[in-house]
Parts: C-alpha cells; sequence; structure tokens
C-alpha cells in the first residue's frame, strides 16, 4: 500500500476536493492506488480463509476477528493469551487497572455466603468428571512441581480424623481412576507462616503451660487429679477442729477468670474458606 501520489495530491500526499476560486484542482484517484487499497484488503481476507463477498461489508471486521482468535486465545492461568475480564475475578478499576488472576489452588477467605466464580469452599467437597469440568486444575495437580499439593485418599482420610473430622487437610486427593478431585477441608483452623516442608503441616490446638502451687503443713492431701499433683512430702501439724468439718479440695477453674472453651482460639472472624479452581467448562 502507498499514499496517494497523483499530480494533484497535496505535497504530503493526501486528497483534497480541490478550489476552483484560486484555482487548487482535485485530487486524481489513480488505477494504482485504488487497486493497491483492494490488494490489501483482499490479503486480509485470503489470510483469513474469507471468500470475498460482493455484498458483503463486513468481510474485513470478520477477517480481523477471526485472526486475532487463531493467533491469540483467551489467556488462562497455565498459558498466555488475551484478557477478557468479565468483573469475576478480575476487575479493572476506572484507572484501567486490572487485578491479578488468581492462581490455581490459591487459598483465600471471603466475606461472603457463597463462593465467588472460579472458587469453591474448602470443606472437602469432591468434584465430579474433573478431567473435563475442571482441566485446569486437574492439569496443574498433575504436574510434577504441584503433586506434594495432593495425598491420597487414606492419607486424607487419617489427617482429617486426626483433626476430629472437620479441618486439619489442605491437601487435594486427584484420582485418576474415578476422574475426580477432593477439594481441601480447612474449616475451623487458623492460617500461621511457615516454609519448606512445614507448609501445609496441621497442628492441634495448644497452649504454654499453666504452673501454681500452694503450701500446706496443717493437714495431709490423700489424692489428687486433674493439674494438680502431690509432692513435698514434710511434717504434718494436726489441728482439732470442734465441728468435724473442713475444706478438704482444692479446685482449679480458669472460666473464673477468663473466657473458655472446648478449644484454644484467639478472636477471630467467620469467613467463607475458598480455593482456585479456575473456570468450569
Amino acid at each position: 500500500m502507498f499514499r496517494i501520489d497523483t499530480p494533484d495530491a497535496t505535497p504530503n500526499n493526501r486528497f483534497t476536493e480541490g478550489d476552483p476560486t484560486i484555482p487548487i484542482e482535485a485530487t486524481t484517484v489513480s488505477a494504482d492506488w485504488l487497486n493497491s487499497v483492494q490488494e490489501e484488503l483482499i490479503a486480509v481476507l485470503e489470510h483469513a480463509e474469507i471468500e470475498p463477498n460482493k455484498q458483503s461489508t463486513i468481510q474485513l471486521r470478520d477477517a480481523i476477528d477471526k485472526l486475532i482468535e487463531q493467533r491469540l486465545s483467551i489467556a488462562t492461568s497455565m498459558k498466555p493469551g488475551l484478557v477478557q475480564p468479565d468483573g469475576e475475578p478480575v476487575q479493572i478499576t476506572d484507572e484501567g487497572v486490572i487485578s491479578i488472576i488468581p492462581t490455581l489452588s490459591e487459598f483465600k477467605d471471603f466475606f461472603e455466603k457463597t463462593p465467588p466464580k472460579g472458587w469453591a469452599v474448602r470443606d472437602g467437597s469432591i468434584l465430579p468428571d474433573a478431567d473435563t469440568a475442571y482441566p485446569d486444575l486437574w492439569n496443574y495437580l498433575r504436574k510434577e512441581k504441584n503433586t506434594w499439593k495432593c495425598k491420597s485418599q487414606a492419607d486424607w482420610t487419617a489427617l482429617s480424623t486426626a483433626a476430629g473430622g472437620i479441618g486439619g487437610v489442605p491437601f487435594f486427593v486427584l484420582d485418576e481412576a474415578a476422574k475426580t478431585i477432593k477439594l481441601p477441608d480447612t474449616r475451623t483452623d487458623h492460617i500461621y507462616g511457615n516454609v519448606g516442608d512445614s507448609i501445609g503441616k496441621w497442628e492441634n490446638d495448644a497452649m504454654r503451660n499453666i504452673t501454681a502451687w500452694f503450701y500446706n503443713n496443717i493437714i495431709d492431701f490423700s489424692n489428687c487429679g486433674g493439674i494438680f499433683y502431690a509432692s513435698g512430702h514434710g511434717t504434718v501439724i494436726q489441728t482439732f477442729n470442734p465441728s468435724g468439718y473442713a475444706n478438704h479440695q482444692i479446685n482449679l477453674d480458669a472460666s473464673r477468670a477468663v473466657p473458655t472453651a472446648a478449644q484454644f482460639r484467639p478472636r477471630r472472624i467467620g469467613l467463607l474458606p475458598c480455593v482456585y479452581v479456575g473456570g468450569i467448562h
């Protein structure tokens, strides 16, 4: 293609309608220029394998769309490509800032009652037909560098049992035979920073040790239990109580001083624990 170059074109090779009062002649459209434009457009159609149609006025548009689609498909977390945000989970601000596409198997908690598009609850559910319904996650977990994120069904169950049946398992189960993916179960669990082989390690609740003592040489204790134990044998001074009754038991009840529950926990807010599983096909 080239710019119009007939003698009556403008000095910068543009068209002019002319002005008879000056006079300036209108630009002559040469056959060479028209043929050049025509062949340039036809070349686009041929490259897109579209047969020229005299009745259509949208073939150039269709050819461009087809060539773009052939050259670069929509991007996924597994391959580069064109970005086509739909607002979930990718968003673009008014300033044109685009959010980061989540990574497959990424954990995130939401202030929502249902998981956003592309996410699933980390509750140990099973994704059926995972090789076709969730091919991105299926192929991701099968890659050698990601296989550590998966456990056998027996190991997964053992971890869940150790945690009391709820939570405690940040791993997947990829069943090649059944074509299913069992999701992690991290309900009620708190996240803490770690490195290396300790990534994904579950630990039961625990507390720092509490120690206390009291001294008595008036009476002897025949028995004690719980966090109390007998020690420090020595001489006991016997005293006489005319009523025949005396306090003979010492108790410990932490709830008289601090809030207590069935598990140790910090102050917390319930959020929906989710894992990114990618688009559903």
